[in-house]
């Protein structure tokens, strides 16, 4: 499957939001970066959609040369 940026963003921050709010259960702090990632601005926001974009080109190619990225170890569909 393709990843959003939301999913790119999140990869990049959870260590330390994790760490501001050590307090916080995990599915709090998945609501905040989403909240943070939410409030960015375009100019903020777009290298996470160009790290989705280009995910997307390799789930395309992936799905078009036959490989199920869903299933283990790459089967093929």
């Amino acid at each position: 499957m393709a990843k959003p940026a939301i999913h790119f963003y999140k990869r990049e921050h959870r260590a330390a939001v994790a760490e501001a709010h050590p307090e916080a259960d995990p599915h709090s702090l998945v609501r905040m970066m989403e909240e943070s990632f939410e409030a960015l601005s375009h100019e903020e926001r777009a290298p996470y959609e160009e790290r989705a974009a280009a995910d997307m080109e390799r789930y395309n190619s992936e799905i078009a040369a036959g490989v199920c990225t869903f299933f283990p170890r790459n089967a093929l569909c």
